[in-house]
This record gives structure tokens, sequence and C-alpha cells, in this order.
């Protein structure tokens, strides 16, 4: 990494608030759109009925699904759904709570989407749901279900949108939200895919004190994206994918607005864990109610081949947390308001032990070829260490694996007082720390365009590291950007 002079002053603010934008204007590659987001839906549509839920106040021996005669709830229209079949929530509506079976195929999927009624109002799916109870929650085994342009909000007990033991699911322009659980919870499930949508306010509610829940909560979920999208306000991790989630890309969000707790300071919860230790429940396929997919009791791992690029991180407690992760990455993110009161506690990324399977051999999960590059911090508490790795040794097993790496990292500095507590992972010298980010009366760094950087030589390496968006040109890039972050930093 070296410097140059700085040709103008980055509007990081405005530049960030305009292209994190979670649209579906956002430019894409043909060739990204073709070989990684294009989903089982794309050029498809609906072949079967048309199926309108609506409030009315007719008997329900009178719906028929009709326009003239809707359903008055998705549960009451799920069970009419058939391959290629079209629900239509047309405006606000009220949720029944039990849960929808909805099963299309790979050729003819069922679409759920929302339309706005006569009154202005979007498609809403709402209520006061009980503890464990969502206002949507797809069955086990509904397969192939594409969901478009609706919101879902509790405003109570339970997940907003739940689902388990499903595939081939699509969430695109979803609002989902206010939920004293999970705003988006998915557990043993494979191929989901969430787009362009906004997720928002787990585990708190105008009562009572935050609870530990996660914005988008992922559990043994394999084969997945989530791009695109806003995902905001919780005192807790804002995006969990643990359990032994593999191969899941999570890529040009904006994420952040993690709240305080109550009695001041943030969480060292992570903005976005790769990883945790999920508990030894999850591992125990005997207890749960349908077969383990697979069984991940002999797992030794949390997570593997989870790749975070290109996010828009601000305002949180500790951005990235590594625990139990294999071949995992947080690549060209950008970082900035890290406990932005101040307070102790937070780090900007730690490397930790997770949960292994019970029948794994392993007393813990390592984390091991995992990476932290190509990034760019701005801010952070006073006394926060920049790394913090869980280190020593349990049954002989050390509790980092080998491979892990932090480098090509732009590092600002408000305080001068970043440590490195982590003598598993030595600090590359790639890394710049240090900097005087030159900050205005507005807070705007004056300083981002003096770094010049072609990226990692490794970057190719990555797990989809390769498969980028379109620049700030309009230019369809084929390799790493040539600065580091969330997007180009210099003008």
């Amino acid at each position: 990494m070296k410097t140059k002079t700085p040709s103008a002053k980055l509007m990081l603010v405005l530049v960030l608030s305009v292209i994190l934008q979670p649209t579906a204007q956002a430019a894409r590659c043909d060739d990204y759109i073709s070989h990684v987001l294009r989903t089982f839906d794309y050029g498809k549509n609906p072949t079967g009925p048309t199926i309108y839920v609506r409030r009315n106040s007719e008997p329900n021996s009178q719906h028929d699904g009709s326009f003239q005669h809707p359903y008055n709830n998705i549960q009451e229209a799920a069970p009419h759904a058939v391959p290629g079949s079209e629900i239509i929530i047309v405006g606000p509506t009220d949720s029944s709570y039990g849960e929808v079976l909805l099963q299309g195929t790979a050729d003819e999927p069922i679409w759920i989407r929302g339309q706005t009624n006569s009154r202005g109002e979007g498609g809403k799916i709402s209520g006061s749901a009980s503890q464990g109870i969502s206002p949507l929650k797809l069955q086990a085994e509904s397969q192939y279900v594409v969901m478009d342009d609706f919101e879902v909000v509790v405003g109570g007990e339970g997940h907003a949108l739940h689902m388990a033991f499903v595939h081939h699911i699509v969430m695109r322009r979803l609002k989902v939200g206010y939920a004293r659980e999970a705003a988006l919870k998915v557990s043993q499930s494979e191929h989901i895919y969430v787009e362009d949508g906004e997720y928002w306010g787990a585990g708190e509610l105008p009562w009572g004190n935050p609870v530990s829940s996660q914005v988008i909560d992922f559990v043994r979920v394999r084969f997945f994206h989530i791009v695109r999208n806003f995902i905001h306000t919780g005192p807790h991790t804002l995006v969990m994918l643990k359990g032994g989630s593999e191969d899941g890309f999570v890529g040009w969000n904006k994420i952040g607005s993690m709240t305080e707790f109550p009695w001041g300071g943030y969480s060292q919860e992570p903005a976005i864990g790769l990883g945790q230790s999920t508990g030894s429940n999850i591992y125990n396929c005997e207890n749960l109610q349908l077969p383990c997919i697979p069984d991940p009791s002999f797992l030794d791992y949390e997570g593997k081949r989870l790749t975070a690029a290109y996010n828009y991180i601000y305002d949180t407690g500790t951005p990235f947390a590594f625990k139990g992760c294999h071949n995992c990455a947080a690549v060209h993110n950008t970082m900035v308001g890290i406990a932005p009161d101040g307070s102790s506690g937070p780090q900007i990324v730690r490397f930790l032990t997770g949960t292994a399977g019970s029948n794994s051999g392993m007393p813990f999960a390592q984390t091991k070829n995992s990476l932290f590059m190509g990034n760019i911090v701005l801010g952070g508490g006073e006394w926060e260490p920049i790394v913090q790795c869980e280190e020593g040794m349990n049954s002989g097993i050390p509790a980092l694996g080998a491979g892990n790496r932090i480098t090509d990292n732009l590092f600002f500095d408000y305080t001068n007082s970043y440590t490195w507590w982590c003598g598993g992972i030595q600090n590359d010298p790639s890394n710049i720390m240090g900097i005087d980010p030159g900050l205005d009366g507005e807070g705007i760094p004056s300083n981002v365009g003096a770094v010049s950087h072609e990226g990692p030589a490794s970057f190719a390496g990555i797990y989809m590291g390769r498969v980028l968006v379109k620049d700030l040109a309009g230019q369809c890039q084929s390799v790493a950007p040539q600065d580091i972050g969330a997007y180009r930093v210099s003008p």
C-alpha cells in the first residue's frame, strides 16, 4: 500500500448514501447476474391461477380467492396454491399465525407478491405474534417459492418471517421487521436468496430490555446470498451465519444503527458474524422433529466458505467476528462509526472459537484459513484493540487454526490508542494504521483519496472474490477494484 498527495475530498457520506441504497437499480454486471446471482425464477412467470388476499368482512364460506371474493389472510390462501400460482397480498392483511406449506417446482415456482390497494397502501402481513409463532412461517418441505414486494411486521413476540427445512426460496424487495426475535430466521435450509430488501428492529420493543436477537439469523443454511439490502437497528448481531452454514455470500448491503444497551455501551457481538457458538441443541438431531439436512452433529465448524464483501457498515459495536469459521473472508468492506459513543468493549475484528458437533471429535470449532483483507476502517472507541483473538490450548488443540490473516487494510485512527490483542495472527506490514482521517466539521474524512492500492495479491483465491459489480464509472470489473473498501475511494 502506498500514499499519494490527496487530489480531492471524498464526500463519503453523500456517495455512500446514494450508492448503497438497497434498490433494484444497483449496477450489476451481466456476467455476475448470469453466473452467480441468477436465481431459479429467472425468466419465469406465473402460469397457474392468481389468488387474492385482502381484508374483507365476507364470511369465509364466500371466499374463493378471486379479486371480488379474496381470502382474508395468507394462511387461508396457501392451501389453494399449486405450482405456477401467484398469491397477491392487496394492502394490509392480518395473519392467523399458522404455518403455510407452499410447494412449487423448478419449472413452476409459487409467487407471493404485494399489491397496492385503492388507498395507496402496499401489501403487508402483520399482527402481534406469540412467542415462537410468526405472521409468515413457511412449513417444512416448502420449496420453490418467490416472495416479492410486501411487508411483514410482528409488533410482539416471535420472529417476523420464519422458515425451516425448506429449499429454493427467494425474498426480493421485502420489508421485514419490528420483532422481539429475529426479523428473518432461517434454519436447516438450502438455496436461500435475500435481495434488495429492508430488515430491521430485532430484539427490542417499546417495553422491556433488549434481548439477544439477530436481525437476520441463518442456522445451518447452505448455498445462499444476502445482497443489496438495508439491515439495521438492534442491540445484537445484525447478520448472523452459524450452525454449520456454508457457501454463502453477503454483499453490497448497508448494515448499521446497532442500538446501545439501556445501561450504555455497545455489544461486543458483531454486525456480521461469520460463525458463532450455536449451542449443543442444534447439533443433536435426535431432538429435532425432522431429519437434519445433513446431520450437523459431525461438523467441526460453525461456518464454511462464507464471504462478506463490499458492505458499508456504520454505527455498530464490533463490525466482524469469525467464530469457528473455515475458509471465510471479510474483504473490501467499509466500516465507519465503530462504538460511536466512544465506549469500551467492541473491537474491530474478532477471531474466536465456536461450537463443534457432538460427533465431530473436536471439543470446539476452530477458526482457520479466514481472511480480513482490503477493508477500510474509520473510527472506533477510545480503548478498543483492532484485533482480539481467542488463544491458548484446549485438550492439546490450539484455539485458532492455521491460515488466518489480516492484510492490506487501512485503519484510520482517532486516538492513536489501538492495540493488537492477538499473538496468533501477526500484524501484517501491508496494514496501514494510525492515519489521521482529517475530519472536517461534518465528520467527513478529507484524505481517504490519498490511498492508492491495487488490492491484495491473493484476492482471486477468495470464495466468490473475483465476481464483482460495475465500478462507479460503469465499467464491469473482472479483477479486484483498484482501491480498497466497499467501493472506489479515489476520485
